[in-house]
């Protein structure tokens, strides 16, 4: 890390642009990349966890408690694109985080009041819409703001902060229920 550090401050032509990370969308978009791959793996790692632990669901039955997580992955994400390409990337951005933090606090609420899985399962689905909108919407916005020239490399950057915070939410999340 040092090393490329020190690389990158004497190179002509960094592959980490200054003017990339200066700039506040950028930093807003991987800020909140970060934060939905936090919640998601940090959730995709708990929740099994819990469901066959806590409450004694099978693994098939764990796997098909996650239906509402996953079928907006498959049915929004071209909704979502026609969106963006009406409206921009904000609005989905922004509405995905809402629902993203909906979701979290639903199964948040459901988790620490023992509740049955109907109570889990709006909050799977929420989640589920929240990442399916926010995703797309973020690479779309990254590509957009990056500084001309830059658009590989920030969307290089949005994958590998994505990558932080899937590995701080499984990891902080795992702490938390242990």
């Amino acid at each position: 890390m040092v090393a490329f550090r020190n690389l990158e401050r004497r190179s002509h032509a960094p592959v980490l642009n200054r003017a990339m990370l200066r700039s506040g969308p950028v930093r807003a978009g991987l800020l909140a990349a970060a934060v939905v791959n936090f919640a998601l793996a940090g959730g995709l790692f708990v929740l099994p966890l819990l469901l066959q632990q806590e409450r004694h669901l099978s693994p098939l039955e764990t796997g098909l408690a996650f239906l509402p997580l996953t079928v907006p992955f498959a049915a929004n994400p071209a909704f979502t694109g026609k969106v963006v390409a009406r409206m921009g990337p904000r609005r989905p951005i922004l509405a995905g985080l809402a629902l993203l933090a909906a979701g979290g606090a639903a199964l948040a609420g459901g988790v620490f009041t023992d509740s049955a899985y109907p109570w889990l399962a709006p909050g799977l689905l929420l989640t589920g819409f929240g990442v399916s909108y926010v995703l797309p919407s973020l690479v779309a916005a990254m590509v957009e703001v990056a500084p001309a020239g830059t658009a590989g490399a920030v969307g290089g950057l949005l994958n590998a902060v994505r990558q932080v915070g899937a590995t701080l939410g499984v990891a902080l999340m795992g702490v938390t229920v242990a």
